[in-house]
């Protein structure tokens, strides 16, 4: 519950910040404190949804031992833009998108792992 808390805090600090400087909240006449919530939901649930569009694939990967579908290429990039969202979530301080990327990065590692291991 705390991190939730923590949060919430994070995003309406980014949010007030964000809106004070930004026509949109004249334009739509919206303010920072209104849709903190949202942001916050949204941030976690695209995080769960990033989670879970992994698991098909795990699961495949381990019942099969076969990933024939990736090639070394796709897997290099798949690795290198998995870690420039790191190190892009760590300048933006974005715990969201940092937790987003590194499952991402580690499943990538597990595929190259099994790759190597299995051919």
């Amino acid at each position: 519950m705390q991190i939730v808390f923590f949060l919430k805090e994070y995003y309406m600090t980014i949010l007030e910040t964000y809106f004070e400087y930004s026509p949109l909240q004249r334009l739509l006449g919206i303010t920072a404190n209104n849709n903190a919530e949202i942001v916050v939901l949204l941030g976690m649930a695209a995080t769960i949804a990033g989670m879970l569009r992994f698991i098909p694939i795990v699961i495949e990967i381990n019942r099969s031992k076969k990933t024939n579908n990736f090639t070394v290429w796709t897997l290099i990039l798949a690795i290198t833009s998995a870690v420039m969202w790191i190190l892009y979530s760590v300048f933006q301080e974005s715990i969201s998108l940092a937790i987003s990327a590194s499952i991402a990065l580690s499943v990538y590692i597990y595929i190259v792992y099994m790759k190597i291991r299995h051919g």
